[in-house]
């Protein structure tokens, strides 16, 4: 998985430099299924996939910042760490369709594909090759059971649980709302 490798790379590099560093490793993020399906959701109630049925540990991007800010505030007491940040719990996307179904008030269902149907959906919708690629090989990751393991990072640096899908959901659906009424 080539992004991966690239993540390697840089994380090597940067250690290699000799400065202070913290690494974050985010996981999937919670945003992702509206940023890249945002029209699909909500205006047919279908989200795609190629994840094989396998379990994703999608994070909080709000989750995500309050550690980078937790980790800029006090950054002695993080040098030369790595954290992988995740939710609470690992889902699948069947999973994660139920949840934005609950919070948007009306059906999402999940359609699962395999890998090179989603590829070729994706090109279709005019994504660049270089997307294309990246987005395939995250799938697969997906795919490989490579995502599903839940760290406590989270909570441990913030003190407090790390935030639900379902919270999360709720509100993306609030803004949701917010947007076609105002």
């Amino acid at each position: 998985f080539e992004a991966a490798r690239q993540h390697a790379r840089v994380e090597r590099a940067v250690a290699e430099t000799g400065l202070d560093y913290t690494i974050l490793r985010p996981m999937f993020y919670m945003d992702n299924p509206m940023n890249f399906q945002r029209e699909s959701i909500l205006s047919v109630g279908v989200f795609y996939g190629a994840s094989g049925g396998q379990a994703t540990s999608y994070v909080s991007s709000r989750d995500v910042g309050a550690v980078a800010a937790t980790v800029l505030a006090s950054p002695g007491a993080h040098r030369g760490r790595t954290y992988v940040l995740t939710g609470p719990a690992a889902r699948t996307d069947a999973d994660v369709a139920r949840v934005h179904s609950a919070a948007l008030r009306h059906e999402v269902r999940f359609v699962a594909l395999e890998l090179e149907q989603y590829r070729a959906a994706l090109r279709q919708q005019g994504a660049p090759d270089w997307v294309v690629d990246a987005m395939v090989a995250l799938e697969n990751v997906k795919r490989q059971g490579w995502a599903q393991s839940v760290s406590a990072d989270v909570p441990s640096l913030l003190g407090r649980p790390a935030e639900t899908y379902e919270s999360f959901a709720a509100r993306q659906a609030e803004a949701v709302w917010s947007t076609k009424t105002g």
